[in-house]
């Protein structure tokens, strides 16, 4: 029988970025939130013992494929000799700033640990997530979160007031997430004032103020760099702006997002993002 689960993409509210690490990495600081648009995994078990994936809708490579590689270290953790075949239907677009690749491992180890019965825990799990790629533990834990560390240090936070999303880029533009972090300079913070205030709105689920947050205080470290190499999302900024919406750019882009309570708004600035030449979506906050 198949089992169909599905992936969802992430929005970064803030990034900071810190020193860096011995291991090459970065600290950062963030505030993570899942949201509605969701890639799709579809899960067939098999008398073999081999794994097998087949995505459609994007052409990745399988050594580079998360999703493969999150059901092969599960495998492997487990010693189980049993196979399944893996069909991934790719919706969040890739080298976005979303997180498709990360949520779609997190959810080959929440899929696998239950149509095997596994009974792995969930800290288990997140060991074996931050070794597949620095969003996954979040996207294994999902909701809303401080990340701190190179990612994988979450505090679970109150959830984000329901709201629409509108979330575009420049057709077919895509950013390597390394190459952006290899143009940070060499001197950077050891620590930062991080997200109280943020906190505290959410915990009162004070929206307008949560707003008024994210217009004067939310801050994008990378967002210049990748300005800097990416004139047309100056144009796209302002296409945000001029329709009433405030943008914000998510993890190390290109795509960027507002929110919005209205989904009529939200279709609105869709179609007009979509007549100037740039590709938009409509999600939501989960």
């Amino acid at each position: 029988m198949d089992v169909v689960f599905n992936a969802p993409a992430k929005i970064n509210l803030g990034l900071k970025v810190l020193q860096r690490r011995p291991d090459g990495y970065h600290e950062i600081e963030t505030v993570m939130q899942q949201i509605g648009l969701c890639d799709y995994l579809i899960f067939q078990e098999i008398q073999n013992s081999g794994i097998n994936l087949c995505t459609r809708g994007a052409v990745i490579p399988r050594d580079e494929n998360l999703a493969y590689r999150a059901a092969i270290a599960l495998k492997k953790r487990a010693r189980i000799n049993r196979g399944l075949n893996i069909t991934l239907y790719k919706n969040i677009p890739m080298g976005a700033g979303l997180g498709g690749g990360s949520a779609d491992a997190a959810t080959v180890l929440t899929a696998l640990n239950r149509i095997w019965n596994l009974q792995i825990s969930r800290d288990e799990l997140a060991a074996i997530a931050v070794e597949l790629g620095s969003d996954v533990p979040f996207c294994l834990q999902g909701g809303t979160a401080l990340a701190r560390g190179r990612g994988e240090i979450l505090e679970r936070w109150p959830s984000l007031p329901f709201s629409w999303l509108v979330l575009a880029r420049p057709a077919g533009l895509v950013i390597h997430t390394g190459g952006v972090y290899r143009k940070l300079p060499r001197e950077l913070p050891a620590t930062t004032s991080g997200y109280d205030r943020l906190r505290r709105h959410l915990e009162r689920g004070d929206r307008e103020n949560i707003l008024n947050w994210l217009a004067r205080d939310c801050v994008n470290m990378l967002e210049e760099i990748i300005f800097r190499d990416n004139t047309s999302l100056d144009r796209l900024k302002n296409l945000f702006r001029e329709s009433g919406l405030l943008p914000l750019m998510s993890g190390s882009g290109p795509v960027m997002f507002a929110l919005t309570d209205s989904l009529e708004m939200a279709h609105a600035v869709v179609f007009i993002l979509e007549q100037e030449g740039y590709e938009a979506w409509i999600s939501w906050t989960l």
